[in-house]
């Protein structure tokens, strides 16, 4: 009886063991899958900048006290401003202080208008009214020469906004314009993601030729296409702010 009550506690024994060696395994094995994930997760958002030349985008409002500010870890050559608000903006490269006037690293952002600006650093900051809201983005990479102000062609001599309502079904951003000399659009969405089709096709998730994520901007590259602009959201939130320059 003593031998069959040993062997007894000794399977029970061997038969804990064994699961909690499975169980630590298992554990292992779903921390070792959750680190993998994290760093594919990790290496996507790094390739997806590096790919779009973007260091972080996004929305963003003006505090009480008339200034917005954000640093990084590594430098920037140029910042990308849509003034969605009735009041001018300045956006200077540097951090808090007293509001500058225009001149090196200091623009003016005029309001409901897009800018992408020649900045240079690791801090930025933007001043305006309290509450003021704005889309941004900050490039890795320098802007043209020519896209210091309106981010278009010099030869340009008017501009022309547009609102795009989010749809669903694939419409059109800016008709064909034999006089085009530039061309903007930002989607002004907090969401949904703008597939954009140069050659006017019908945009669909499989038919584009750029994809912006929710607050991207998008700005047609010399020489432009003259012919019509067609996108498409992947939900019908938020709208196209689209400018024309001709």
């Amino acid at each position: 009886m003593g031998d069959y009550s040993d062997r007894a506690r000794s399977r029970l024994t061997t038969g804990r063991e064994a699961h909690d060696r499975a169980m630590r395994d298992l554990s292992q094995r779903q921390c070792d899958s959750l680190a993998a994930l994290s760093h594919m997760t990790q290496r996507w958002a790094e390739r997806m900048g590096q790919y779009n030349n973007v260091l972080e985008t996004g929305d963003a409002t003006v505090d009480s006290s008339g200034i917005w500010g954000r640093d990084f870890r590594a430098p920037y050559a140029a910042v990308a401003v849509s003034n969605r608000s009735d009041a001018d903006l300045r956006v200077v490269s540097g951090g808090r202080a007293q509001r500058p006037g225009d001149g090196a690293g200091s623009f003016t952002v005029p309001a409901r208008t897009f800018g992408r600006y020649p900045l240079v650093g690791t801090s930025v900051t933007v001043y305006g009214t309290a509450g003021a809201v704005f889309s941004y983005s900050v490039l890795a990479g320098p802007c043209p020469p020519y896209a210091a102000g309106l981010g278009t062609d010099p030869g340009a001599t008017g501009a022309a906004l547009a609102n795009v309502a989010a749809s669903v079904a694939s419409v059109v951003l800016a008709a064909a314009n034999a006089g085009r000399r530039g061309l903007v659009v930002v989607n002004d969405s907090a969401t949904a993601t703008l597939y954009v089709a140069l050659d006017g096709s019908t945009a669909s998730a499989t038919n584009f030729s750029y994809v912006l994520l929710p607050g991207d901007t998008y700005e047609m590259a010399r020489p432009v296409v003259t012919g019509a602009v067609t996108g498409v959201w992947d939900a019908a939130v938020g709208t196209a702010r689209v400018t024309e320059t001709s």
